[in-house]
């Protein structure tokens, strides 16, 4: 009944397809997320992605066991760096080489400080989920100097970290391939992944990965509503040379589409999306949408001055948007 009475508008939100109810602000008002001061986001830590107690004492063990290697690495101490891996780690790098072991890893960061002796190398960690009981998975980006005054490389990365002689250590670490420090998306990596949004009467699922080119990233998101079936999407966030700016396009299956024009909020860890399309009813709607990182695992959006055929349509969120945990087995 509620579905039915409502014409549904695809709205991009943030690289992130999500369901906007044209009257749901007559029908129900969602409690809106207290929001921060401008201005605080860049200033402070990115917060923990697990909780309690135990949880954070794990958050701040591995944040540690990150700085340690950060220190040994930059003090080029090859037997430290190693034994910040367990003994049978594996470590791939972003060509795709992989060293297992803790001796294969010495002698490759050996290789490394010989090639290099000024390479410096910072991490910038994202997010730190616990995984099992002993076991927790740390992402961030890492910045690679490999000389005073020369262009620094900038690359995602992933390690798994487990107890081992009851101390973490790294089971598994990967590096992406490194990327111009000058693309248009850098700022966007920390959408890549997995959300989930449970709004009233839907649940929304989001996908983001990187274009094998790296110029781009790709969303599929799928909206599920009881009793009606899945609408699905995509979505492609590039830099726009006619424009200048970051833009996007969405498609999705109903036959909406609509595109938005990105900018960065200043002196906020937000962007401000403008947009317009055409919804699956041939509607014309335009929408300015403000999208927030809180943390590395959770964002929020909102959606404001919406129009719809001619008609101005109520504001809506904001709503948190959470990183989807990994599956069983994955």
């Amino acid at each position: 009944m509620f579905a039915a009475r409502l014409a549904m508008i695809v709205v991009l939100l943030g690289g992130l397809g999500f369901v906007v109810a044209s009257g749901v602000g007559q029908d129900k008002t969602r409690k809106a997320v207290p929001k921060e001061p401008a201005g605080t986001d860049a200033a402070k830590p990115s917060r923990p992605a697990i909780r309690g107690k135990a949880e954070t004492e794990i958050d701040a063990e591995i944040r540690a066991s990150a700085a340690r290697f950060s220190e040994a690495y930059n003090r080029h101490d090859v037997k430290a760096v190693a034994a910040c891996f367990a003994s049978g780690a594996e470590f791939v790098t972003e060509t795709g080489l992989a060293f297992r072991g803790r001796e294969a890893l010495e002698r490759h960061f050996a290789r490394v400080f010989a090639d290099a002796p000024e390479v410096h190398l910072e991490l910038k960690i994202d997010s730190v989920r616990k995984l099992a009981a002993g076991a927790a998975i740390e992402e961030g980006a890492v910045t690679l100097t490999r000389m005073p005054g020369e262009q620094p490389m900038v690359s995602r990365y992933m390690a798994v970290h487990v107890l081992e002689d009851g101390r973490w250590v790294v089971a598994l670490a990967r590096d992406e391939a490194a990327r111009d420090p000058s693309s248009k998306l850098i700022e966007l990596d920390w959408l890549v992944g997995d959300w989930m949004d449970e709004s009233e009467g839907a649940l929304i699922l989001t996908s983001c990965r990187r274009g094998a080119a790296g110029d781009h990233l790709m969303q599929e998101f799928t909206i599920r509503r009881p009793g009606e079936p899945a609408s699905t999407g995509t979505t492609r966030i590039a830099w726009d040379p006619q424009t200048g700016q970051v833009k996007s396009w969405t498609f999705d299956s109903r036959g909406g589409r609509s595109e938005a024009l990105w900018s960065r909020a200043r002196g906020d860890n937000a962007w401000v999306l403008k947009s317009q399309g055409v919804n699956s009813s041939g509607r014309n709607f335009s929408a300015t949408a403000v999208l927030r990182k809180v943390d590395g695992d959770t964002l929020t959006w909102e959606s404001r001055d919406r129009v719809e055929g001619g008609v101005p349509a109520p504001d809506w969120g904001p709503v948190t948007v959470k990183r989807r945990p990994p599956a069983p087995g994955e």
